[in-house]
């Protein structure tokens, strides 16, 4: 896809694409975020699907932890990633003794380093989220898959 056409195609995406919930926008903000930190040496950047999920854990965990913001359109349903997240709170919790929030970004390395397992499996199931039911729905707006942004 020219870089042109990318840049208009994306932009078109997050105008016009059906916001039901929170995750096509997180996901849009997080490939921009890893965008904008990368050092691109080609014409094509790379964005792994882990370092996506990685954002969005950080995105649910801040507005979780201090805010417990309720997400999506059914009330009663809380949406897959904000559980994961929850349950990543819970155990983090657990394991400080402490009600005390947190950002993510004062305790990713604690996470990643002491609460290894617990953190790894948040990010598996983040990650399973994001490919079967935000990426691919994403890039879809009036019927039309503009997946052709992800080449």
């Amino acid at each position: 896809m020219e870089k042109n056409n990318f840049y208009y195609t994306f932009k078109k995406i997050i105008r016009e694409c059906n916001v039901t919930n929170t995750y096509k926008m997180a996901w849009a903000k997080a490939i921009v975020e890893i965008a904008c930190e990368s050092t691109p040496t080609q014409e094509v950047t790379t964005i792994y699907l882990k370092d996506i999920a990685e954002k969005m854990m950080k995105y649910y965990w801040n507005q979780t932890i201090f805010f417990n913001l309720v997400q999506g359109s059914n009330l009663q349903e809380t949406p897959l990633i904000v559980q994961h997240v929850k349950e990543l709170i819970k155990k983090y919790y657990d394991s400080r003794e402490t009600k005390k929030p947190e950002r993510f970004e004062r305790i990713e390395e604690y996470l990643k380093s002491n609460m290894e397992k617990e953190y790894a499996q948040c990010l598996i199931q983040v990650t399973k989220t994001l490919k079967a039911d935000v990426s691919w729905r994403f890039t879809v707006i009036r019927g039309e898959n503009n997946n052709g942004i992800y080449q």
